[in-house]
């Protein structure tokens, strides 16, 4: 596989667990309401005007957001991303899912 190919597989697989798991995960605690999506933008900010505030640390990994929505569907062109790095996008995708977890496992709710 081309170190290209890798690295976006790497972006969309980070950013799916991102959007798919932890994000959503976190928006269903907190009972907030968002469309059907697999944008990150729309996650974070859902979960924001909840009154859920978003740390620096995990708002900065909006940079995914190509990755997770306009390369998912029938490979529309993007202007050229930055090169991304494992250890890097592996780091906050674990920073994203601390901070979930440990607003779900606190208990912690908004109405």
């Amino acid at each position: 596989m081309p170190e290209s190919a890798a690295r976006t597989s790497i972006a969309f697989r980070s950013s799916a667990a991102l959007a798919n798991n932890y994000l959503k995960a976190l928006a269903c605690h907190l009972r907030v309401d968002y469309e059907r999506t697999h944008d990150l933008i729309v996650l974070l900010d859902a979960i924001t005007d909840a009154g859920q505030p978003v740390p620096g640390d995990v708002d900065k990994c909006k940079y995914l957001q190509p990755y997770a929505v306009l390369f998912r569907y029938d490979n529309i062109a993007v202007g050229k991303q930055n090169p991304l790095n494992r250890s890097t996008t592996q780091q906050d995708v674990e920073c994203v899912r601390n901070w979930a977890m440990q607003i779900i496992s606190k208990g912690v709710r908004h109405t």
